[in-house]
């Protein structure tokens, strides 16, 4: 799903005259992520990954095979609806997801957040997961401005750096000199 996504560099390069262009774009970002996700099956360890936030009373939770569960599988983790087969979002209670979330690791894709302090004024909730006390929780704020986010701009065609950030927050050890692109850790 996240190279589909990117594919749509070939149609506009053919709408826009750059065909051989997009091409050659697409083939290098479809080489990078391939090897990116190798390098990923490489590791032993496959944690376990939340997704999203609830927004009111629902959690939206990508399906099993939304681009989200292919991004954390690519990156040889462990997604709680691994075994869904929706490719949409899934709405839950808190407390059906806290019901899946005693044994996560990380929790990505948390909105474009900055602090867990800011997520807790939104939802006081979330302090009762465990991964929100003892694991490690992501935004997708890092290229966030007030008036755009760029994870959903350039993010959906340069999924091969969407890939590297997901198995950097994985598996640190892989990429130890890697700079986050996309996603933050939230203090």
């Amino acid at each position: 799903k996240p190279l589909e996504k990117a594919a749509y560099l070939k149609i506009f390069g053919k709408l826009l005259g750059k065909e051989k262009l997009a091409n050659q774009k697409f083939a290098e970002i479809e080489h990078s992520y391939y090897k990116l996700k190798k390098v990923a099956a490489s590791t032993s360890s496959k944690p376990n990954v939340l997704a999203n936030e609830m927004y009111g009373n629902v959690w939206y939770l990508p399906g099993g095979k939304t681009s989200v569960a292919q991004f954390i599988s690519d990156s040889n983790a462990n997604y709680i609806l691994k075994d869904n087969t929706e490719d949409k979002a899934l709405t839950m209670s808190f407390e059906e997801v806290y019901a899946k979330a005693k044994n996560i690791n990380f929790w990505v894709n948390a909105g474009s957040h900055f602090t867990k302090k800011e997520m807790l004024q939104i939802n006081p909730l979330y302090a009762k997961l465990n991964v929100f006390e003892k694991g490690k929780v992501y935004s997708y704020s890092e290229k966030q401005t007030t008036t755009a986010n760029d994870f959903f701009e350039s993010g959906l065609v340069r999924c091969d750096l969407v890939l590297k950030d997901y198995i950097k927050i994985f598996h640190p050890g892989l990429f130890p000199n890697y700079k986050l692109t996309y996603f933050k850790e939230l203090p």
